[in-house]
């Protein structure tokens, strides 16, 4: 490194798996109440966060995307942050390189906002800690509060911005269905929500144990996602890829 570069950090914005999602009633302002089980995974982005001595948040990939810069989650996570912690730095540039299927439920994008937060917390001299990387995310998207923690596996509820940690599962082998046509998680929504119109579900009811569910037997049983009946019916043709969780 030169007298005169900038610090920079690498970060591995891992993939999430909901080995159980239930979406449930939409606040008047649009957004989902929800409940699920979100797992880490060992596939993962490598997103490189660097101080520029240029202006502004400059973002680049090895992928290329169909929405503008600004609008990528990456940069939105990068604004907040700036905004939450009044960041004196003038430049910002991320590059990501990417790993995980765009598109596949993975969280991907969800992923790589993650790793800019905590990227953007290692490098700034006064921390925020992780307890306000999640308040930053949450206006981000339900899965960018996990993503912006450590954490291996939680239990999340809301908005997903309220997590109990639960045991990650050990060695275990999780093969990843992806469609060659990506699922936007909007028209996700809108799907589920015609569903629901044309065939309103009854609710069930269940206690479950919180120490078996460190068992995979245990979240086998209750691994359900209310997107499959959805999405299944309107994709077809999948590749499959395999990593382990971690």
């Amino acid at each position: 490194m030169t007298a005169d570069a900038l610090p920079r950090v690498r970060v591995a914005a891992h993939a999430k798996v909901n080995l159980a999602l239930r979406i449930l009633a939409r606040e008047e302002g649009g957004h989902h109440q929800l409940e699920t089980d979100f797992h880490r995974l060992a596939l993962a982005d490598e997103v490189t966060v660097s101080l520029t001595h240029g202006d502004g948040i400059a973002f680049t990939s090895d992928a290329t995307f169909d929405i503008p810069p600004a609008q990528n989650l990456a940069v939105r996570a990068a604004v907040a942050y700036v905004q939450a912690a009044a960041w004196p730095h003038r430049g910002i540039a991320i590059h990501v390189a990417k790993r995980i299927p765009m598109g596949g439920g993975l969280g991907g994008g969800s992923a790589d906002a993650g790793a800019v937060l905590r990227g953007l917390d290692a490098l700034n001299p006064a921390p925020l800690g992780e307890a306000t990387l999640v308040r930053i995310a949450t206006p981000l998207g339900a899965d960018v509060p996990f993503l912006a923690t450590t954490a291996p596996r939680v239990l999340a509820w809301g908005r997903g911005e309220r997590m109990l940690a639960l045991p990650p599962l050990a060695d275990v082998t999780v093969h990843l269905a992806c469609f060659d046509a990506g699922v936007h998680t909007g028209h996700a929504y809108g799907w589920l929500a015609d569903a629901r119109a044309a065939a309103p579900a009854s609710v069930s009811g269940a206690l479950h144990d919180a120490g078996a569910l460190s068992q995979l037997r245990a979240v086998r049983g209750i691994a359900s996602n209310a997107f499959e009946p959805v999405v299944g019916a309107r994709r077809t043709g999948s590749r499959t890829a395999t990593r382990w969780c971690c």
